[in-house]
């Protein structure tokens, strides 16, 4: 019975942990008196949208990340105050080579490299924004840690029922 002994299951190829960075000097707030002693505070949500293949360059193996960053941030006002919200979005792409797998190492794996998929298995990071009250401005430094992993669709053959279990029957 052919549902018996065939399956279909992705294999990892390659999986590493990439730390991407963004840096932003004097961004601007806006005409916005802000006192001596405010601070900055919010949140950031950072998004993969997008991550692609690059077709190999010599031995090395890259993806393409598009990634969608959002800040929702406040400033909270020396003494008392609301705070004035600041919203920003903005669309970045990185490129990420694979330092613990190239192409001899897959070559090993798999006799041929076609349907290989880019697979985002966590995201995190650190954002330390600092806030230039002089200027008007805040500074950022974005770090993004992305877990990815490369895999393959592969066919299995194996026995999940075992020939004691069926029979044939002529008709």
């Amino acid at each position: 019975m052919g549902f018996c002994d065939k399956f279909k299951v992705d294999r990892v190829l390659c999986d590493e942990i990439f730390y991407l960075s963004e840096e932003e000097i004097g961004v601007e707030i806006g005409e916005v008196d802000i006192l001596e002693g405010s601070t900055i505070e919010g949140t950031v949500t950072v998004t993969v949208l997008d991550c692609q293949i690059i077709e190999p360059i010599i031995d090395n193996i890259q993806v393409n990340l598009s990634v969608m960053v959002q800040k929702e941030l406040n400033i909270i006002p020396a003494g008392e105050g609301d705070p004035l919200p600041l919203e920003f979005m903005e669309r970045l792409s990185f490129t990420a080579t694979f330092r613990k797998c190239n192409l001899d190492n897959l070559n090993e794996i798999s006799d041929f490299l076609e349907d290989l998929e880019c697979q985002i298995v966590r995201v995190d990071g650190m954002d330390d924004i600092t806030l230039n009250i002089n200027e008007g401005t805040f500074d950022e430094d974005l770090i993004i840690i992305v877990k990815i992993k490369l895999t393959q669709e592969n066919q299995l053959n194996l026995g999940l029922c075992p020939a004691q279990n069926q029979v044939e029957i002529n008709i």
